[in-house]
């Protein structure tokens, strides 16, 4: 009769191969799904962003003013994105407007540095659009 106390070198060399398969698709998802939950993060500031600068431009049409179109403008309250404000008038009295909102945001270091080149680097891009009646 055999006494076994511990694993043979085959148990352990399989065992072996099992975890060094698995610990890299496990690494995957981990680094997949923080990747996803940062972009989710931006997307979610991007929306909140756009839903304030829209209040703003209602708010400015309610009052009576022009909406003022605007390029690569960054928020007081949201540092790091940029947006841009395109109006387009609806009617022939300049009462009802069409406002359009794009929101960009950068990683670290990748913003364009001109406007023209403003798609490249872009990791998210966003459109919004109301229309304000005066």
């Amino acid at each position: 009769m055999r006494n076994n106390r511990g694993y043979s070198l085959i148990e352990l060399l399989i065992a072996a191969g099992i975890f060094a398969l698995a610990v890299p698709g496990v690494l995957a998802i981990l680094s997949t799904a923080g990747n996803a939950h940062r972009i989710s993060i931006h997307r979610t500031r991007m929306a909140l962003l756009a839903q304030t600068v829209l209040d703003e431009a209602r708010h400015t049409a309610h009052m009576g003013g022009e909406v003022d179109q605007v390029e690569n403008e960054e928020h007081s309250l949201f540092p790091g994105y940029h947006y841009d404000v395109t109006t387009w008038p609806l009617d022939l009295y300049g009462r009802e407007q069409l406002v359009e909102v794009v929101i960009r945001w950068y990683e670290l270091g990748r913003a364009p540095a001109a406007r023209g080149s403003v798609d490249e680097g872009v990791e998210g891009v966003a459109y919004y659009t109301i229309i304000c009646v005066k």
